[in-house]
């Protein structure tokens, strides 16, 4: 049992959802529930299947769950529903003013707008030789860096994307010994930890 939690403070409220797939909004500061949703299909009591997601993402007065099947776009005071990509994600998406931006299980980059609309569908690997493509192994972090999507990888190599259609800007490999860690950025430097168990820094 565990619980994915986030934190509207522009409306006092607090969201969790757990592995029983019942997502909570409750408002912090009275300590009431504002709304309920069970994202989980079954409701047979002996049902032991875990509902996994990642990270809830707030922004904008919209609320994004990724689920094991679909990304949904839920409005933060109502609960009402405003959209769903149904599609396998294999990262927490990025989730911008005007856009979301998912990477699917079968290496799509997908840029979504306000509404759920595709604006663009690009393959990550699309024009990478395939010797690096074998090398890649599985994405770490995704992030938005310096106006780039940056797709991190476990042993250490940085894809950079343009947001407005997707198309490769730069392919690097920033680390071999690997990545075992979130990439972190502080005063303009980069941070992360490597299989070693070291600290890196990069300007």
């Amino acid at each position: 049992f565990q619980n994915n939690f986030a934190l509207d403070l522009i409306n006092n409220n607090l969201f969790f959802l757990n592995t029983n797939g019942e997502l909570y909004s409750i408002n912090y500061l009275n300590q009431k529930i504002n709304w309920f949703l069970n994202f989980k299909k079954s409701s047979s009591v002996t049902d032991t299947e875990l509902f996994l997601s990642h990270p809830i993402v707030i922004k904008n007065n919209n609320l994004f769950i990724s689920t094991k099947n679909a990304v949904l776009s839920y409005d933060v005071l109502t609960a009402f529903k405003k959209w769903d990509l149904p599609a396998e994600i294999t990262i927490k998406p990025i989730v911008t003013l005007n856009y979301t931006y998912v990477v699917l299980k079968n290496d799509l980059l997908i840029c979504l707008d306000i509404n759920g609309n595709v604006v663009w569908s690009k393959n990550i690997f699309g024009s990478i030789e395939e010797k690096i493509k074998k090398k890649f192994d599985s994405i770490i972090d995704f992030k938005i860096v310096n106006s780039e999507i940056n797709i991190y990888s476990s042993n250490g190599y940085l894809l950079s994307f343009n947001p407005s259609d997707g198309s490769l800007n730069n392919l690097n490999r920033i680390s071999k010994s690997g990545i075992n860690s979130k990439i972190f950025f502080l005063n303009n430097k980069m941070f992360f930890l490597d299989n070693r168990n070291r600290l890196l820094k990069f300007n």
